[in-house]
């Protein structure tokens, strides 16, 4: 299967966000650094710019569902960067929430799409 341009660029903005996420939380939660919010922001932007720009095209129900549920943890790392704004500490519960969400979402779509591929 070929890669589209497109499709291209959309893994490689997925990939560093993750990579901006994870260094923000290391930062916000070990180093206590006050500028890690504007790190964790940019990274839940990307992040969520990447998973909404991945379409399901005629893939099955459960596909489907796990790519909404990544659209539903982008918004929640966005509601978590935005607490870190106001100063509050629901950011604990949504970048919590967020990652179990995206852990399992992408777990589930890499295995679902080897399933496809070895039929």
């Amino acid at each position: 299967m070929r890669q589209t341009n497109s499709s291209r660029i959309n893994s490689i903005v997925y990939t560093i966000s993750t990579l901006i996420l994870l260094a923000g939380l290391i930062l916000q939660i070990f180093v206590l650094w006050p500028h890690a919010r504007y790190v964790l922001l940019l990274g839940s932007l990307g992040y969520l710019c990447a998973v909404v720009a991945y379409r399901a095209g005629k893939d099955t129900l459960r596909i489907r569902r796990l790519i909404r549920l990544a659209h539903f943890s982008g918004l929640l790392w966005l509601a978590g960067a935005i607490c870190l704004f106001f100063r509050s500490e629901l950011w604990i519960l949504f970048f919590s929430v967020a990652c179990v969400f995206m852990l399992y979402s992408n777990i589930a779509l890499s295995r679902g799409n080897s399933k496809s591929r070895s039929k």
